[in-house]
Formats: C-alpha cells, sequence, structure tokens
C-alpha cells in the first residue's frame, strides 16, 4: 500500500505504508506547493496548488493527465469530494466555493481503454 503526500516544493511524495521514514518515490510537476489531495481512484489523485490549479495525476505509472480546473491564480487551500465522486469542491482565496463535474473524467478514461483495445486488436491480424 502507497501513501501520497503533497510537498512544498511541488512534489508528490509516496511513501510505502508502514515506512515513513523515506519517501520510496518522488513526482516532480507542480510549480508550486501541493496544499490540498484526494483519491479519486486506487492510481488517480486530484491536487490542488498554490497556483490556483487542480489537477489529475496518475500515481504508479507517475504521469500528469490535465488540469481539472482553476481558481485564476489564488492558491487552492481545500478540495473534497461528494459521496458519489461525481463531484468535486475546491475553495481558494478567491473567497469562492466551486463544484467540478468528475463525470468527464470516468468517461475520459473509458475511451481510453477501448482505443487501447482496439489497437491491440488492430495488430493480431
Amino acid at each position: 500500500n502507497k501513501v501520497v503526500c503533497g510537498f512544498n516544493s511541488g512534489i508528490l511524495g509516496i511513501f510505502t505504508w508502514d515506512n515513513f521514514g523515506d519517501v520510496s518515490d518522488r513526482f516532480p510537476g507542480h510549480p508550486n506547493s501541493v496544499d490540498a489531495l484526494v483519491a479519486l481512484s486506487d492510481d488517480i489523485v486530484l491536487t490542488g496548488s498554490s497556483d490556483g490549479l487542480i489537477r489529475v495525476v496518475n500515481i504508479l505509472p507517475n504521469k500528469l493527465l490535465g488540469v481539472l480546473g482553476e481558481h485564476e491564480e489564488f492558491p487552492i487551500e481545500r478540495i473534497r469530494l461528494s459521496r458519489e465522486n461525481q463531484l468535486l469542491g475546491s475553495c481558494s482565496h478567491d473567497l469562492a466555493i466551486k463544484f467540478w463535474n468528475l463525470d468527464n473524467l470516468f468517461e475520459e478514461a473509458s475511451d481510453d481503454d477501448d482505443d487501447e483495445e482496439e489497437e491491440e486488436g488492430e495488430g493480431a491480424e
């Protein structure tokens, strides 16, 4: 089991459970501090950064999947998922609470899986 933490340096630190003395993997990619983080699935996290962006990040393999939304240049203070994981709420120094629809994330992931299966099938002839 892994634990992901956001650092002031903009790095995501990945720890092995029960071994918190050393970071087992580091994933740079945020230009500023990572101040908020929620797990969307076992391998995808959403991060809120002090640059005002909410990012979608795949963990192991480490890959930035894209930007979900933004609070312009204002730092993201907190993000939370709805019970059904359909919405993400975020708040920032812009004094706004925003809600982001996550249904598109699941549709895109499903479309990507279908595309990969089609490519694999084409090469089998």
